[in-house]
């Protein structure tokens, strides 16, 4: 893609982490989340370097769609990183996945983080003690997750593994860039 790339949807903006690198090559930035405070965060931090193209979203964790439905066709880049571990179930993360379909216009990029399972037992998902099993909630089989991205309508251009991440102290991340057809 050539900068400014046109609108980017950051899924899951929380306050701001990502919208910093990436706001100041858009022409419009638009941050989605379920909490009204790091909206208000992600704004105060990019009109503090200057960035005046933020558009803050409100969703609501039971009904994502209806978020997704005034940003349809928008966006040329979605980024969802940090989330889809988070989601109740890997069922909640293939709607996110559909949502990243609709809201990207054709030919667009998805970027997207998961946190993925290997043979051990303990990097499953946990269907239980979501306060304390936060960061381990929804995890995936990599050949699943493919599917579900191809079940969405992508097309998946590469994906990278990290098992560990020193920079946060964890482990297991996948990143997969995903094209969305242009016709």
């Amino acid at each position: 893609r050539s900068l400014p790339v046109g609108r980017v949807v950051e899924w899951g903006c929380g306050g701001g982490a990502n919208a910093v690198h990436f706001a100041p090559m858009t022409e419009s930035f638009v941050g989605v989340d379920i909490s009204q405070a790091t909206l208000d965060e992600c704004g105060v931090v990019l009109r503090s370097m200057g960035q005046e193209n933020f558009q803050p979203v409100l969703t609501d964790v039971s009904d994502p769609e209806a978020a997704a439905d005034a940003l349809a066709g928008t966006a040329d880049v979605f980024l969802c990183t940090y989330v889809f571990e988070l989601l109740p179930s890997q069922e909640h993360g293939q709607r996110i996945l559909d949502i990243a379909n609709r809201v990207l216009r054709p030919g667009g990029t998805a970027i997207i983080q998961i946190k993925y399972e290997t043979a051990d037992r303990k990097t499953k998902s946990r269907k239980w003690g979501y306060r304390r099993n936060l960061a381990n909630m929804t995890t995936y089989c990599i050949d699943d997750f493919w599917h579900r991205i191809e079940r969405a309508g992508f097309i998946p251009v590469s994906i990278s593994l990290r098992p560990k991440d020193n920079l946060i102290d964890d482990e297991r991340y996948a990143y997969f860039v995903l094209d969305k057809p242009a016709s």
